[in-house]
């Protein structure tokens, strides 16, 4: 009994200690999610293999000054995939339906999403750093949510300034406000788009829908990776800048343990085997 519980004792410190040691960089790999859409009121009982979620999105970028910046987005789903490959799903069906499936059983995907941060130009290439961010995922069961972004994305504007409507019926899929990495950059006047990355390292699913719809794996992943393009322009040249149908994808990451981490789990391992060698 005493083995037993002094086993527990350290594996339970292991979890403590490691988690926040855990590594979240740029380009993490994506990793299979089941969805369960039958989850989402009217949608039927189907489930599908998915690794990333691609869409456009709408922002605003403000120049709050001094080389920062505030921001707020939201974003439409398009479809989902699966190594590179649309996988067949009812998100985005027609309203009125597809013979033999039935009437309104599609539904919408959005997100709403905030972040500030600085932003420094050299020449004629700009660089992003974000500071912090929140992003909120929303099902849409009617397909009906209309949104409109504020005039401008002042310091105090936050996701409660996007202005939606029929959105009464909407379920909350999940939110994450940690920003772990979040950088992004452009170059003026070259005709290419700016890209972006953001990764969250505290994704959570909302109960009961997002915990539903979000089937697998369990328990669920905790990195959220957020990539896209965006059409280039120079944030020193005007206040509020609109950003409108640039694409992005959004995909679960399972983090890889830093050198300390793996340290402290050797520790433990020895100490379970000087414990077992003690007791024999």
């Amino acid at each position: 009994m005493k083995k037993t519980l002094l086993s527990l004792a350290i594996a339970a410190s292991l979890g403590i200690v490691s988690v926040p040691a855990l590594a979240l960089t740029a380009n993490t790999d994506a990793v299979d999610v089941t969805i369960h859409e039958g989850a989402i009121p009217g949608a039927l009982a189907s489930t599908a293999i998915t690794d990333q979620l691609s869409g456009q999105y709408n922002e605003i970028f403000t120049n709050t000054g001094g080389g920062t910046f505030n921001t707020v987005a939201y974003f439409n789903a398009g479809g989902w995939f699966n190594n590179g490959v649309a996988v067949g799903t009812q998100l985005n069906f027609p309203e009125a339906g597809i013979s033999g499936i039935g009437v309104g059983v599609g539904y919408g995907l959005y997100a709403l999403f905030q972040s500030n941060g600085t932003f420094s130009t050299v020449g004629t290439t700009t660089t992003f750093s974000g500071s912090a961010g929140t992003i909120q995922l929303w099902a849409d069961p009617l397909q009906d949510t209309t949104k409109a972004l504020p005039s401008t994305a002042g310091p105090a504007k936050t996701l409660g300034d996007i202005i939606l409507g029929n959105s009464s019926d909407d379920k909350l899929l999940g939110t994450a406000s940690l920003l772990t990495f979040a950088n992004g950059h452009s170059v003026v006047g070259s005709g290419a788009n700016g890209d972006f990355e953001l990764i969250f390292g505290d994704w959570a699913l909302a109960m009961p829908v997002g915990d539903a719809y979000f089937a697998a794996p369990r328990p669920f992943l905790m990195v959220l990776d957020l990539n896209g393009n965006f059409q280039a322009f120079d944030p020193a040249s005007a206040t509020d800048v609109t950003i409108s149908q640039s694409s992005a994808n959004a995909f679960f990451a399972q983090p890889v343990p830093e050198p300390a981490s793996l340290a402290l789990l050797g520790l433990g391992l020895a100490g379970l085997g000087m414990s077992r060698r003690r007791k024999s």
